[in-house]
Order: structure tokens, then C-alpha cells, then sequence
């Protein structure tokens, strides 16, 4: 499809998230050179915005289960639908496009962010008469980081961030109950009894995070701690536990990854995606145990409390 002229909508999944790598690639490229774009939280799409709008283009956040209907319907109404997943690389590849094979046919192309997630689509389509053109493009919403400068870490020592990855325990926009439903019921990831057993290791994992984190708070002076809740993750938690409490502690809440990171000298997480944002920018990443949790696991070191206490703020050391 041409490009001029052309009413294009992009879904934004999480503004924290999502926000600033769409609008660059919207403002500072020329991809939409005289387009009209409308940036679209995804709460906020329904058949009637399909309807009223008539976009040309829609740039879904993903196709899953539960939004397939609505990509259904715009395929319906002649809209052409791209998706751009927001999570493109995988922690198990079982899942990446975990849809039906007829359902690929109301997709019209896939931005990949890279060779093995084109690989994975081009093998699970190959036998489908009608299906999406799969492109290798790289992901806007790191081609977005990669353009903003490395940070110094030397002006932020002392200063760490950790970054949570326990959304499931305690969703920030329902309930834990209807979130553990739909990982059985709708997104169909796992059974209800695998749901259950992932659950409690959730619970296991925050917890022995959280005790890595308070632990180094405590044996570590002069140390500056900033909590970062995953975008999906209520912030509750975090507010109530005890180490909230210490001076020298705050929860960063509603801000692009980026204000963060350009803010502290290391990064504290355990198999959390943010790792790559983290190497972008030029800043350590370490992880809270041992656990190979997932690839971003395999690609960050875990240290004991003891030899964090006094190397934690050594420039060689970072």
C-alpha cells in the first residue's frame, strides 16, 4: 500500500512504554511524510471509532485472543491491518502469535523486530494460501533508544533502579483474579493448573526480589534506590512495603523508561525486558537470583549481597 495521503492509526498499548518510540517515528522520520496519524490508546478502540474514523491503515500493539475480534472487523470494513507487537521478542517462542492459523488471514502484514521472530511467522504461515506479508523491520520502539545518546553513569553513582516484572500478582488495570482466568481461558497460554503453579512463582520471585533489594539497601550506604512498577504492575505493593519507608527510596510512576535510566548507574531486575533498554543506553543491568527465568536471564550477571556492598558504586566495577 502507498503511503501518501493515507489515515493511519497507531494502537498505543502503554503510554509509559509505548509513547515516546511511536512518537518519534511518527515526527522525526519521514515515513509519514503527509500522512494524517492518530495515536490511539487501545482502550479506546472500538467498532464504532472503526466505523465513524475509517482509518486506511491500523498498526495493532498485537494479535491475541482478545483482540482478534475487533482486527476481524476491521479487516471487514477494508481497514489494512499491520501489527507491530510490542513485546516482539518472545520469552518462549511456543507463544509469539499464539493465535489460530485462520485467523492470520484478517492480517495484512507483521513488522518484526527481527530475523528469528520473521523465521518463527514465515514457518507457522507456510502452508496458508492467504496470508500476511512478514517483514523484518527491527522494532521503532528500539530504533527510538538507539538514537538517544549513552548516559555517563559516572554523574549517577550511588544511584540504582529496579525494575519489577510481577504485573500478573497485581494488575494495575483489574483484577488478579481475572488476569489468572484469561492466562486459561482466554489467551489459552496455559492450563488452570499451570496458571496456578506460575502464579505462585511469581509470588516466590517478588518476594526473594524484594528481600535482594532490601537487603542492599541495608548493607549498602549512601545508596539511592528508584522502584520502577512494570507498566501493567499496580504500584500497591511496592507503596506498602516496608523499604518504601527508607529515606533515600521513591517509586517512579507515569514516566518513560528513559527519564529513568538516564537517571541511575545501574539496573536491578530479574528477567525483565528492560535489560535491552538498559544496554542501549550504556547502563549496567544485574539480576536478583540465578533463576534463568528467561533469555534476558542468560544476559545478565547475579552477584551476592556481600560482593554488591562494596563495589556497587566502583566505576570499574559498574
Amino acid at each position: 500500500m502507498g503511503k501518501n495521503k493515507i489515515h493511519w492509526t497507531y494502537l498505543i498499548d502503554n503510554f509509559e512504554r509505548d509513547l515516546a518510540g511511536i512518537s518519534w517515528w511518527i515526527n522525526e522520520t519521514n515515513f509519514h511524510k503527509g500522512n494524517k496519524v492518530c495515536l490511539l490508546p487501545t482502550t479506546e478502540l472500538t467498532t464504532k471509532y472503526l466505523l465513524n474514523e475509517k482509518p486506511d491503515i491500523i498498526v495493532w500493539n498485537y494479535a491475541r485472543n482478545n483482540n482478534i475480534e475487533l482486527i476481524k472487523i476491521s479487516k471487514y470494513l477494508g481497514i489494512f491491518n499491520i501489527i507491530h507487537d510490542t513485546e516482539g521478542i518472545p520469552y518462549e517462542s511456543k507463544f509469539f502469535f499464539n493465535i489460530k492459523q485462520t485467523n492470520f488471514k484478517y492480517i495484512d502484514e507483521i513488522w518484526c523486530w527481527g530475523k528469528s521472530q520473521r523465521d518463527i511467522l514465515i514457518k507457522k504461515t507456510l502452508k496458508l494460501r492467504q496470508k500476511p506479508l512478514i517483514k523484518n523491520t527491527g522494532s521503532i520502539r528500539y530504533e527510538y533508544i538507539k538514537t538517544l545518546k549513552k548516559k555517563n553513569i559516572e554523574k549517577n553513582l550511588n544511584k540504582v533502579l529496579w525494575n519489577t516484572n510481577y504485573a500478573p500478582l497485581e494488575p494495575r488495570y483489574q483484577s488478579a483474579f481475572k488476569e489468572y482466568r484469561q492466562m486459561y481461558e482466554l489467551h489459552k497460554y496455559f492450563n488452570e493448573e499451570e496458571s496456578f503453579e506460575l502464579f505462585l512463582k511469581f509470588a516466590s520471585r517478588r518476594q526473594s526480589a524484594y528481600e535482594f533489594v532490601k537487603n542492599l539497601l541495608l548493607n549498602s550506604s549512601n545508596l539511592n534506590l528508584t522502584i520502577r512498577p512494570h507498566p501493567f504492575e499496580s504500584i500497591k505493593f511496592y507503596k506498602n512495603c516496608s523499604i518504601s519507608k527508607f529515606k533515600k527510596v521513591k517509586i517512579s510512576e507515569g514516566k518513560d523508561i528513559n527519564y529513568d535510566l538516564e537517571r541511575n548507574s545501574l539496573v536491578i531486575q530479574n528477567g525483565c525486558q528492560t535489560v535491552l533498554e538498559s544496554f542501549i543506553k550504556g547502563i549496567p543491568s544485574i539480576k536478583t537470583s540465578n533463576e534463568k527465568i528467561s533469555i534476558w536471564s542468560y544476559v545478565t550477571p547475579f552477584f551476592e549481597i556481600k560482593e554488591l556492598e562494596n563495589k556497587i558504586n566502583k566505576i570499574d566495577f559498574l
